[in-house]
């Protein structure tokens, strides 16, 4: 699983989570770099894109359990 910058202008990060909505790694994406960010884990589940930084300064790590106002993110992603 990886995912590059190609087009993209803005500095994000990554999160891969996963089936247990748990944090398995972090990592920062530079704009416009063409190379894959890869996770070393087999069980990622999901990805989450969010403003470079924005991990960190709200607390988030490896192994933080995400959740949103409807439980989980399994529950959030099939509740449309």
């Amino acid at each position: 699983t990886g995912f590059w910058m190609k087009n993209t202008t803005v500095p994000l990060s990554i999160a891969y989570i996963d089936r247990a909505s748990r944090v398995i790694e972090i990592y920062d994406l530079h704009p416009l770099n063409t190379q894959p960010v890869e996770s070393r884990s087999t069980r990622v589940q999901y990805a989450l894109e969010v403003n470079q930084g924005w991990f960190a300064k709200n607390g988030i790590q490896p192994g933080t359990v995400l959740a949103t106002e409807r439980g989980s993110l399994a529950v959030s992603v099939r509740a449309k």
